[in-house]
């Protein structure tokens, strides 16, 4: 992936807040991530990976929602505040 494809594909996963692959780690998975926080910034990042046959696209978006919502409650017992 060139250098401003790659830069633009981080934008989108910073403003959604999530992201979603298949296959980049893993041969055969889907991984949904969401970065975790501290007070003083990213620790981390909450990966629920799941083999992709069992996978099924009307499974993302809970999937997103819990993996978004985890890591949120994990970072605010780390200190990090919402600003």
């Amino acid at each position: 992936m060139e250098e401003s494809a790659f830069r633009a594909y981080l934008a989108t996963i910073r403003e959604r807040g999530w992201v979603l692959t298949r296959g980049e780690k893993l041969p055969g998975a889907v991984g949904t991530s969401a970065p975790v926080f501290g007070a003083a910034g990213i620790v981390g990042s909450l990966t629920v990976t799941i083999p992709e046959v069992r996978f099924n696209l009307s499974m993302e978006p809970r999937i997103q929602r819990l993996v978004v919502e985890s890591a949120e409650r994990i970072s605010a017992v780390l200190g990090h505040r919402r600003s």
